[in-house]
């Protein structure tokens, strides 16, 4: 991957694109039955890090495009070599669909942006967890530099879980603007209806 400041030229210039989508999110059950459930909660990244967000960055909220990505992604489940998905059925979880329309994604999955940034999908969906440990991984690097443009709202890249097939997107809370970018939380009940910006 290109260094730090050569990733901040790229950031000023680079290919955005827009996604009108439907996405998903996992999250354990408890987290939604609490009094004023926020079933966009993002501040988890800043506290304990995630791929694109280092510890004490900047909100980032996590998404699937599809329901299966987000069980694997939160590892409620897990994928064999055969392609079997086996469920772990330790916890209680709740799909959520959410409704995105957001311009200035940076797409991670097209193969041109990752020449552009000399990286590749291995490196991308490579470990980080242990590496923020002693230092910062390279993704929360890319995702430092992405943030720190003003430009980029979102990262749009493969899953570490399911390379081939799954995608998911990072989404800068801090960098929607209303009226031009939203994202909704989908219930017809109500009770977990929620819009940001």
């Amino acid at each position: 991957m290109l260094p730090e400041s050569e990733l901040k030229n790229h950031f000023s210039t680079c290919p955005l694109k827009r996604v009108q989508d439907r996405l998903w999110r996992e999250i354990n059950t408890e987290y939604i039955l609490e009094t004023k459930p926020k079933p966009l909660y993002s501040d988890g990244p800043v506290k304990s890090g995630a791929r694109f967000t280092p510890k004490g960055g900047f909100r980032t909220l996590y998404l699937t495009y599809d329901r299966q990505t987000a069980s694997l992604e939160i590892q409620a489940s897990f994928k064999k070599n055969d392609g079997k998905i086996i469920d772990l059925a330790d916890r209680s979880t709740t799909i959520l669909p959410i409704d995105v329309d957001l311009d200035a994604v940076l797409d991670l999955t097209d193969t041109n942006i990752l020449d552009l940034l000399k990286t590749n999908t291995s490196e991308l969906t490579g470990e980080w967890r242990y590496t923020q440990i002693t230092s910062v991984a390279v993704t929360q690097i890319l995702g430092q530099a992405a943030f720190e443009s003003k430009r980029i709202k979102a990262i749009k890249y493969h899953s570490a879980k399911d390379p081939y097939q799954g995608r998911c997107l990072a989404v800068f809370i801090d960098r929607l603007v209303k009226g031009e970018d939203q994202i909704v939380c989908v219930d017809n009940s109500k009770k977990l209806s929620e819009i940001i910006p």
